[in-house]
């Protein structure tokens, strides 16, 4: 089992109960995930990934080696992803471009929306505030990348989320992690 694997699965057992689960996936890269996601026969992916049209200066300045790739990287990165998930593609909606300009653009609502995208506290902050509102009651808001062992503000964002809003942490495997939307 790879990460990829743990990720999707902690992401699919939350869909347990909903006869057409949706779910919106920030931060696609290749489509590994997202393709793990599609086997769940009745889920519906939106895909949102910049593939290097906008990367972010905290992105850039982590270090992470997928804001080093050139434009044909990227184009390729992107075209595995589009491979990936051409099996279900009449599933799939795709976005490319920044998180915040996709929870802007999409009127839905989604069962999940799982953030791994740029991971520094700023961006990872201006996420959560942009898609718990794309969430439904009874839905999740999570994410990968919840570890202090690399220079990540992912830990510091959530934390500051679920303790404004007096909410519980769920942690999952592989460094997932997800917060449920009750009615306030």
């Amino acid at each position: 089992m790879v990460n990829a694997d743990l990720r999707s699965a902690e992401v699919i057992k939350r869909t347990i109960g909903i006869d057409l689960p949706s779910v919106a996936e920030i931060g696609v890269y290749k489509g590994n995930m997202s393709r793990r996601l599609l086997t769940h026969p009745n889920l519906v992916l939106t895909m949102i990934d910049p593939w290097g049209e906008y990367i972010a200066d905290s992105y850039k300045a982590s270090g992470d080696s997928y804001s080093l790739h050139t434009k044909e990287e990227w184009d390729e990165v992107k075209a595995k992803a589009l491979d990936s998930v051409s099996w279900a593609k009449d599933r799939v909606r795709l976005y490319q471009g920044t998180s915040e300009g996709a929870a802007e653009y999409f009127d839905d609502t989604y069962d999940i929306v799982f953030i791994d995208g740029d991971h520094s506290y700023e961006q990872t902050s201006k996420d959560i505030k942009a898609w718990w509102p794309k969430v439904n009651e009874g839905g999740y808001l999570g994410g990968h990348d919840y570890r202090d062992d690399k220079n990540y503000g992912v830990i510091e964002a959530v934390d500051e989320f679920v303790a404004e809003h007096g909410l519980t942490i769920e942690h999952g495997e592989n460094m997932t992690w997800f917060v449920r939307k009750w009615e306030s």
